[in-house]
This record gives C-alpha cells, structure tokens and sequence, in this order.
C-alpha cells in the first residue's frame, strides 16, 4: 500500500449559481467572494445551501448597492424605461417595410410576430443599453431596472389573475400574460448582462 495520501477531489459547486454571482455580484473582490464559497462548500457540500448562500449574496450587494447608489439607481431606470419607448416606436417604423418578409418567413403576419416578441425585443434591448451605459455597476442596475419593470406589471397580473380565478374563459389570457412577461424579464437579464463583465476587483466606484 502506497505510503502516499490521496487527496479527496475538489467539488464543483453549482455552476449556475457561482456564475449568477460573478455576473449580479455587486461589491469589490468577486473572485474572492466566489472563492470563499467554493471552499465552504466543500466543508458543506449542500447544493441548496450553496445556492441559498449565493443568492444571499447577490440580494445583499444588490440592496447595498441601491443604498449607496441612488442617483444611479434612478439613472438606471429612466434610461431603461425611456430606452423601451424608442426602441417600440422603431420597432413600429420597422414594421411596415419588414412586414412581406416577416410574413414570407415565419408565415404570420407582422402584427402578431410583432405582438408576441415586441416587447422581448424592446426590453432585451433596453436591458443592453443600461448594462452599456452602467459598465462598473451593471449586474445591480440591470437588476434594479428589472425589478422596476417587473413591478409596473404587477397591477395588469393582478387584475387578469382576478378574472382567470373567476371565469375560466380569462385562463389562457392570463397564461399567455405571465409567459410573456416573463420571457420579457428574460429578455432584460440577457441584454443587460450579454456583455463582457467588467474587471470587478480593480474597478472603480461611482
């Protein structure tokens, strides 16, 4: 027998997890962050306490972040919500002249093509413009922004959930609502963190 000690395999802690960190992480020091994580996950090899801990993590640098950076926070927002407004009337503008090729490929017309992904593609561009425009701060503001929009839909969730609940005619149109607005939210997250993070350690604070 071999007078030599096997070292035990590192874990790899949940992958999704540890990059949600790295990209939404809002303070100095991220590689150090997720480097401590990983090595109290070996000590606790949990995946849910793993990403319990990270998400822990990413919504306190998000709140400290907004506590620290109001002027941004707002700054994040109007952006983002003015951006929405352009990028509809393009994609309005847009419309008429890419109607016969929209129709031609995809075999619908364009207002339904652009009923259904209008707004993905208006608030994944809005996304990208404030993640642009907040390179030092962008996994928070993108958030913030986010939360925003998310918020502004709260009222039309809540009454078409009130009419489904009632009448089982409304189901569909409350479904096809949450679905899109949750693909619109995953349009936000992937515009705004489509870009190459920013080196986080040596970044400078605004």
């Amino acid at each position: 027998m071999s007078g030599r000690r096997s070292l035990a395999r590192p874990r790899t802690p949940p992958v999704l997890a540890t990059w949600l960190v790295r990209w939404l992480y809002s303070g100095p020091h991220t590689d150090a962050v997720v480097g401590d994580l990983t090595e109290r996950y070996q000590m606790t090899p949990s995946s849910t306490w793993y990403w319990r801990q990270a998400l822990t993590t990413v919504a306190v640098s998000l709140l400290w972040e907004i506590r620290t950076h109001k002027v941004l926070a707002i700054r994040a927002v109007a952006t983002g919500y003015a951006s929405v407004w352009l990028l509809r009337f393009v994609l309005l503008v847009a419309a008429r002249p890419l109607g016969p090729v929209i129709e031609s490929v995809f075999g619908e017309s364009r207002h339904i093509f652009f009923g259904t992904w209008g707004r993905f593609i208006t608030l994944a561009g809005a996304g990208w413009i404030v993640g642009r425009l907040q390179r030092h701060n962008r996994g928070s503001m993108v958030l913030v922004f986010a939360a925003f929009m998310f918020l502004m839909d709260i009222p039309e969730l809540h009454r078409r959930g009130v009419n489904a609940f009632a009448d089982d005619r409304y189901v569909p149109a409350f479904r096809g609502f949450v679905s899109a607005h949750s693909l619109a939210m995953l349009g936000i997250l992937l515009g705004g963190l489509s870009q190459a993070p920013p080196p986080r350690d040596d970044r400078i604070r605004r």
